[in-house]
C-alpha cells in the first residue's frame, strides 16, 4: 500500500505524498511512483484519495504485461468417424480415425494440435502420431490393426494439455479371408473358376481382385454355394501359376493351379497367316526367338486403338512346330519379301478405293 507522510511548507500548507508500486513495461521492472497533492482538512484527503484511486486505475490499465500466457481456451473433442469399425487382422483400415474439435460455442476450430494414442490392441500402428485439425475442425490418421482377431484396438485422441477431454476409437479386428482351392485346378484362358476359403466377402460390397501371376482375372461375384467366381485372362505364362486374392485391404492370400496355354501360331520365315477374330479377342501367341512380325488388319470394324494382348516366345510346341519345317534359300526368302510387300501395296490401294 502508498505510505503517506507530511512535510510542512510555507503557508500552513502541507504537502502529501504517496509512493506506491508502478510498473515499468518496457524494462520490466517496478519502481516507486510519488504522487503530491496540496491541501488540508477534509477536503484535501478526499481529494487525495481521488486521485490516489485515479491514479492506480491509469497505472493499471496503461501497464500491460504482455509476457503472460494468456488463458487455455477448453476445446471440446468429438468423435467423427471411423469408431467401432470392423477390419480384417493385419489389415488397413477402411476408413480413417477421425475426431472433431469446437469450441465452447460448438463452432469447429481450425489449426488445433490433435495427438492420437493406441492404449489398447497388440501390434496395431498409426501411421502418426499427430493431426492438425482442417477448416471443418477435423483430424484424421490412418490405422493397421494387429494381426489377432477380436484384439480390439482402442485409440485415445486428445488436444494436449486438455488429456481430460479426449475421446476413444475403437476398431475390432475380424478373422482374415482364407484362401483353400481353386476349380478346376487346370484352366486356360477364359475358363470360369470357383476359388474356395472363408471370409472371402461379397465382391458386390467388397473391393475383390483377382490374380493369376501379376494379371487381372475378372471377378464374377459369389458363387451359388459361396466361393468366388472368376474368368481367367489371357497370356498367363503356361504352368504353374499362383492365384493370389485381395479383399478390401486385407492381406493377400495365395492358392496354385496349373494355366494351359494354347499351342500358339507356328510361322515359319516369311510364312503369313490369319488370325482369327477369337484368337485377336483372348491372346496372341507368337514364337520367339528374335522374330519379327508385321500385323496388318484385315477387315478391320469396331472401336479403334483396342489393344489385344499377346505372347511373344517360343514354347516347346512352336518351337517344335518351327524345327520340323523345311529351310528357306536366301534367294527365296528374297522373293517372298517382294511378292508380300506387292500384296500389301494392293491391298492397301483397295482400300482406299473403298473409303
Amino acid at each position: 500500500m502508498p505510505v503517506p507522510s507530511e512535510r510542512p511548507r510555507a503557508g500552513g500548507r502541507e504537502e502529501r505524498w504517496a509512493a506506491g508500486p508502478r510498473r515499468e513495461c518496457r524494462a520490466g521492472r517496478q519502481r516507486p511512483a510519488i504522487t503530491t497533492f496540496f491541501g488540508t482538512g477534509r477536503a484535501g484527503r478526499r481529494v487525495a484519495a481521488l486521485l490516489l484511486f485515479a491514479g492506480g486505475a491509469l497505472s493499471a490499465a496503461a501497464c500491460h504485461d504482455s509476457s503472460a500466457p494468456s488463458p487455455k481456451t477448453a476445446y471440446l473433442v468429438a468423435v467423427d468417424a471411423g469408431d467401432l469399425q470392423l477390419a480384417p487382422a493385419g489389415s488397413h483400415v477402411a476408413a480413417p480415425l477421425a475426431v472433431r474439435v469446437t469450441d465452447a460455442s460448438h463452432a469447429p476450430v481450425k489449426g488445433v494440435p490433435v495427438r492420437f494414442r493406441i492404449v489398447a490392441g497388440a501390434g496395431a500402428q498409426l501411421d502418426d502420431s499427430a493431426a492438425v485439425t482442417d477448416i471443418d475442425g477435423i483430424a484424421r490418421v490412418e490405422l493397421t490393426v494387429g494381426p489377432t482377431p477380436l484384439d480390439t484396438v482402442r485409440v485415445f485422441a486428445f488436444v494436449p494439455g486438455q488429456e481430460s477431454r479426449g475421446v476413444t476409437l475403437r476398431v475390432i479386428p475380424v478373422s482374415p479371408p482364407s484362401l483353400t482351392s481353386v476349380l478346376p485346378a487346370s484352366f486356360g484362358a477364359g475358363d470360369t473358376l470357383l476359388l474356395g476359403g472363408a471370409n472371402l466377402g461379397d465382391p458386390a460390397t467388397t473391393t475383390t481382385e483377382v490374380l493369376f501371376g501379376v494379371i487381372p482375372g475378372r471377378v464374377l461375384g459369389v458363387g451359388t454355394g459361396g466361393g468366388i467366381r472368376v474368368i481367367v485372362p489371357p497370356c498367363v505364362t503356361p504352368g504353374a501359376v499362383q492365384v493370389r486374392l485381395v479383399v478390401g485391404t486385407a492381406p493377400a492370400v495365395t492358392v496354385g493351379g496349373t494355366y494351359v496355354a494354347d499351342a500358339g501360331i507356328a510361322l515359319a520365315p516369311l510364312e503369313g497367316t490369319t488370325i482369327p477374330a477369337s484368337s485377336v479377342a483372348g491372346c496372341v501367341n507368337l514364337p520367339g526367338d528374335g522374330a519379327r512380325y508385321l500385323l496388318v488388319p484385315n477387315y478391320a470394324l469396331g472401336t479403334s486403338r483396342t489393344p489385344t494382348p499377346f505372347v511373344l516366345g517360343a514354347s516347346g510346341v512352336v518351337a517344335a512346330a518351327l524345327a520340323a519345317r523345311p529351310a528357306v534359300a536366301a534367294s527365296a526368302r528374297g522373293g517372298a519379301r517382294e511378292r508380300f510387300d506387292h500384296l500389301l501395296r494392293v491391298q492397301g490401294q483397295q482400300l482406299a478405293g473403298l473409303a
